[in-house]
């Protein structure tokens, strides 16, 4: 079984080509799981993410360019059934 692949904020930006401030407020927002760092909030390490993570990123931002609102983006995920990740539901997905 392959690693996952663990990205920071700037690589998600380098990857995904949406802004680093954008992918900030779509996981502020909850269209994004939070980072994995933010299971242990006493860590003193960067925020990391995963490929699942870019991947939601990815969709949301090739959705953006139809133009929809934010409330459109939520409501699109809700009708997929693909809600933002908790924490513990990042860890669990392989």
């Amino acid at each position: 079984m392959q690693p996952k692949a663990i990205y920071t904020i700037s690589d998600l930006e380098s990857e995904s080509g949406v802004p680093a401030r954008t992918i900030r407020y779509w996981i502020e927002k909850k269209l994004v799981p939070q980072s994995y760092a933010t299971a242990n909030p006493g860590d003193w390490q960067l925020p990391r993410y995963g490929p699942e993570h870019l991947k939601r990123i990815q969709k949301l931002q090739r959705w953006r360019e139809s133009k929809p609102t934010l409330s459109d983006l939520a409501e699109r995920l809700e009708a997929m059934g693909d809600r933002a990740l908790d924490i513990p539901d990042v860890y669990t997905n392989d």
